[in-house]
């Protein structure tokens, strides 16, 4: 994605933390977009759930990494 290109670039903290947050809000409208297929989908009958491993350590930190100043 580009924004995450624009990381490795050499840009102040302050900027990369800003990047960091929008890439951060991108993925949680994401998720928030995927779960209203998945509940229009369930109320039509055609919600298939996907079998994929979850990893609580990986959200922990995705969560406490966004609201770490």
């Amino acid at each position: 994605m580009f924004l995450e290109s624009m990381i490795t670039e050499q840009l102040s903290q302050n900027l990369v933390d800003v990047i960091v947050i929008v890439i951060s809000q991108i993925n949680l409208m994401l998720s928030l977009i995927n779960d209203m297929f998945d509940l229009q989908s369930m109320a039509r009958n055609r919600f298939v759930a996907k079998n994929k491993i979850f990893n609580p350590l990986v959200t922990f930190k995705f969560i406490t990494d966004m609201f770490t100043p």
